[in-house]
């Protein structure tokens, strides 16, 4: 339960007084990982600043980040106090101010369950949180041994507030640290923090491999730019936190920002999805391709391929005030230190158009698709690949396409799993009728055929994105990052 304090505005207004001498404080403030104070509206409304938002445990000291400036003020008033279900918790806890932060050392009190205190000023004013977890360990699987890297502060806080037994590896020592579980037969996972990642995925896809671990990125530079709120519920939850799907909520997981998903190409596996299906939550694979195109040579190896989960939600803000959310961040650690069954890959095939270096502009993700046979429909029985016939744009499919589609009606009827992948839309569609197509509801109602009716050419970040989803799902391989990925700039 979270308690609020009136007048906030009264400090924010003070401080935007005093910007100019204090922007150097307020520049080197860690706020990025709070939830935005709630207080009585002003005429002259000044920029809204989050307060900081600091885990910890029931009963121990601890240093806790406010909100600056408290240099300018009057020693009287340089202390701060928790605050929770309308009464005062502690004495006064004095403000150590350097150019970089504002904090205070306050022992925790004493709570049976999980309680959000406000940190309050001399005026009466919100300047941080402190979400106080039970003196008491969260169960977690012993087998599963977890390695923290440059973490970020919020996460190392979490854990330790919990209780949850994570290794925290040493700068100094990382480059030739072991991350091997701790028990035989066990499993481990790596976390990385922003610092840690990078400058790009094939960072991370070569960690994975070097280290022989799989990895999750919490925070990261190079994934997309910053977007607004977005709500989760058990119906949004996919891949290795299906089980989620299951449970019922009173109401959604509410957060006031995200990111974007990392914009390069790959195969993606969404494990949480946003209202317009792009992942919150995705598993990146790579694909051994070792295979020749020779007889019982079409796929890749299964099992082989490197695993590593990224997250674009800001878990802090809602961390201790919803168990759901404890839950959910819980089970995604389990799910990425697991290894899930291999991808089967099929052989792909792009019926049309011919990807080339002109074609190939204007479709980067169908350019990434893995060398396969140019007409898999002419090779045996179909069943070995997955066909792709792409409509987008200006160029009329050749005559015979309809032609052979519709030869291998049979074929399609009788699969227990999509071979045919139908990207954009043309008028040659209506004449198959076959496929029972239904333009109102945007959809094809046949097993065996996949339709993506959006025909922008070239698509938007947003459709590459769902294409890969639908990729990955139906087996098609991509060529792993780094290969055929384009440096930033």
């Amino acid at each position: 339960m979270r308690f609020q304090i009136p007048n906030l505005r009264s400090q924010m207004a003070c401080a935007a007084r005093l910007l100019a001498l204090s922007a150097a404080l307020l520049a080197g403030s860690a706020c990025a990982q709070s939830q935005p104070a709630k207080s009585k509206a002003a005429q002259t409304k000044p920029a809204e600043i989050p307060v900081p938002i600091t885990f910890a445990r029931s009963g121990q000291e601890i240093e806790v980040e406010i909100l600056p400036p408290f240099v300018f003020l009057p020693p009287s008033e340089k202390a701060v106090v928790l605050t929770a279900f309308g009464r005062t918790w502690t004495k006064p806890s004095d403000v150590v101010q350097t150019s970089a932060w504002s904090r205070a050392k306050i022992v925790m009190p004493q709570v049976r369950v999980t309680t959000v205190f406000s940190v309050v000023n001399h005026s009466k004013e919100v300047v941080g949180e402190v979400v106080a977890y039970p003196d008491r360990d969260v169960q977690w699987d012993k087998k599963i041994t977890l390695y923290s890297y440059a973490a970020a502060t919020w996460f190392s806080q979490w854990a330790a507030a919990t209780g949850l037994p994570v290794r925290q590896v040493p700068d100094a020592g990382f480059a030739t640290a072991g991350l091997a579980p701790a028990d035989e037969g066990g499993k481990s996972l790596l976390i990385l923090g922003p610092g840690a990642s990078g400058n790009d995925l094939s960072y991370v896809a070569k960690l994975a491999s070097d280290k022989k671990v799989n990895v999750l990125v919490l925070e990261s530079g190079w994934f997309g730019d910053v977007a607004g709120p977005v709500s989760v519920a058990p119906p949004q939850m996919l891949g290795g936190l299906a089980e989620i799907a299951k449970q019922r909520w009173p109401q959604p997981l509410k957060f006031a920002t995200r990111r974007r998903p990392w914009p390069g190409i790959a195969n993606r596996w969404a494990w949480i999805v946003d209202a317009n299906g792009l992942p919150l939550v995705e598993q990146i694979r790579t694909v051994d391709w070792p295979v020749g195109l020779g007889h019982g040579k079409h796929f890749p190896a299964a099992g082989n391929e490197l695993r590593f989960t990224v997250s674009y939600m800001p878990w802090q803000e809602q961390l201790g005030r919803r168990d759901q959310a404890d839950e959910m961040l819980l089970a995604l650690l389990l799910a990425a230190a697991n290894r899930p069954e291999g991808q089967r890959w099929y052989m792909p095939g792009i019926l049309h158009p011919k990807i080339d270096a002109d074609t190939g502009k204007d479709r980067p993700v169908l350019a990434r698709v893995m060398p396969g046979l140019e007409r898999p429909w002419n090779h045996t029985e179909l069943v070995s690949g997955v066909a792709i016939i792409d409509l987008r744009g200006k160029d009329s499919p050749p005559n015979d396409l309809l032609a052979e589609c519709k030869k291998r009606q049979a074929v399609l009827e009788r699969t227990s799993r999509p071979l045919l992948l139908i990207l954009g839309d043309d008028k040659m569609l209506d004449e198959w009728e076959w496929l029972k197509l239904d333009r109102t509801k945007k959809t094809i109602n046949r097993p065996g055929v996949v339709w993506l009716s959006d025909d922008e050419l070239p698509p938007s970040k947003d459709n590459q994105i769902k294409l890969m989803l639908k990729l990955t799902e139906l087996g098609v391989p991509l060529a792993p990052p780094g290969q055929q990925e384009e440096k930033k700039q």
